[in-house]
């Protein structure tokens, strides 16, 4: 068996992540305070922790015959940059036959116009 708890570099706890064995199907998430246990027979494995915003963790394990093993894992937030975002539309159509409606806006239109962005949308303007 196998049991740890997963946090971030921030030194939050990161509930709901992801954690298994990878190539098997034993795992599970992590509960709010960010705990995991697996239970799974002795063997070598490669432990695996995604989260949503993290950046994936893979580390080595070996299980031995009936003998716990804890093992807490730090995880870092995942950053992107963004070129460019694009908004979807779902709502009210007045063009037959359109799923959805779609605007590109570039990236320096947000950062020029940030404390206008809602008003500029709904203008049309980008």
């Amino acid at each position: 068996m196998i049991s740890g708890r997963i946090i971030s570099t921030e030194k939050e706890t990161v509930d709901f992540a992801t954690v298994y064995l990878k190539g098997t199907s034993y795992g599970g998430t992590t509960n709010q305070e960010g705990l995991y246990h697996i239970k799974a027979p002795a063997g070598d494995y490669t432990l695996v922790v995604s989260a949503v915003g993290y950046t994936k963790v893979e580390k080595k394990v070996k299980l031995v015959n009936d003998e716990r093993m804890k093992l807490n894992i730090t995880i870092a937030p995942e950053t992107q940059q963004l070129d460019e975002v694009t908004i979807v539309s779902t709502g009210v159509s007045r063009v037959k036959r359109s799923a959805f409606n779609l605007s590109l806006i570039q990236r320096q239109m947000c950062i020029r116009d940030r404390g206008r962005f809602g008003h500029a949308v709904d203008a049309g303007r980008f």
